[in-house]
C-alpha cells in the first residue's frame, strides 16, 4: 500500500497538531509523514482499517478478510458480509455443536458393550434357540 499525504487528507481533516493529538503521536510524527517521510503506526492501521486488509493489523491468517463501509465483516472467497449479531450466533451454534459432541460421545462409551459381553450375549442368544 503506497502511503502518502493525500491518504492523510483523505481520512482526517485538520493541522498536524489536531491530528498528532487525535492519534496519540507527535505533532513532529504528523510533519515528517507531510514532507513523505515514514506515517505514524496509527496512520498505517487507520488506512489498512479503511482499504480492508487486517492482516496489517491481525496478522497474515486475516489476509483477504476487510470490514465493509457498512459495517460488516468481509471474509475472502464469500461476498457476504457477516454482522456482530450474526458472528455472535456462529459462536454459540460453535459451542452447542461441541456440547453436543461430547455428549453423543458419552452416550456411545455407556451403549458400547465390550467384546466378553457381545460373546456372552451371543451364546446366551444360541442357547435360547
Amino acid at each position: 500500500m503506497d502511503l502518502n499525504t493525500k491518504d492523510l487528507n483523505d481520512l482526517l481533516f485538520g493541522s498536524a497538531a489536531a491530528i498528532a493529538a487525535d492519534l496519540g503521536v507527535s505533532k513532529k510524527s504528523v510533519q515528517r509523514w507531510q514532507k513523505g517521510i515514514a506515517p505514524p503506526a496509527p496512520i498505517v492501521k487507520l488506512l489498512q482499517l479503511r482499504y480492508g486488509d487486517l492482516s496489517g493489523i491481525f496478522g497474515l491468517e486475516w489476509e483477504g478478510f476487510y470490514l465493509g463501509r457498512d459495517g460488516l465483516l468481509y471474509v475472502p472467497g464469500w461476498k457476504y458480509g457477516w454482522s456482530a449479531h450474526e458472528l455472535r450466533g456462529w459462536f454459540f451454534a460453535k459451542q452447542e455443536l461441541h456440547y453436543l459432541r461430547r455428549e453423543l460421545k458419552k452416550l456411545q462409551q455407556v451403549r458400547k458393550p465390550s467384546s466378553a459381553e457381545v460373546i456372552r450375549l451371543h451364546v446366551t442368544d444360541q442357547a435360547k434357540a
